[in-house]
């Protein structure tokens, strides 16, 4: 939540980032004691402007991963195949796949 180096805060910038794609700041407990900034993006409309930013500027990273499995999810509420069995199960299997729970990285 603050910068190592700095000491200032991630909320300006965050805050900027939820704006700019119509999102919600909200925090974040992990492990008992770590809390995180998280940022929420659950209408269409905003999703939608997600894909088109990362289409445009792509991450080079291992959370290019992450995002591609977040986009398979995201798509899957497009086409509406998240209310099946099989959507539901292709979702939970890719979430649990993902940030620290990767295995792979292709």
């Amino acid at each position: 939540m603050i910068d190592p180096i700095t000491g200032l805060s991630y909320e300006i910038v965050l805050s900027l980032i939820t704006v700019a794609f119509g999102v919600t700041l909200g925090t974040v407990i992990h492990n008992k004691d770590k809390k995180y900034y998280i940022i929420s993006a659950s209408s269409t409309n905003a999703r939608n402007l997600i894909v088109g930013y990362f289409n445009k500027y792509p991450l080079f990273s291992s959370k290019r991963l992450n995002y591609e499995d977040w986009l398979i999810c995201h798509n899957l509420i497009i086409s509406g195949n998240h209310l099946t069995e099989e959507g539901r199960n292709k979702a939970l299997l890719l979430k649990e796949s993902m940030n620290n729970k990767r295995t792979y990285y292709n």
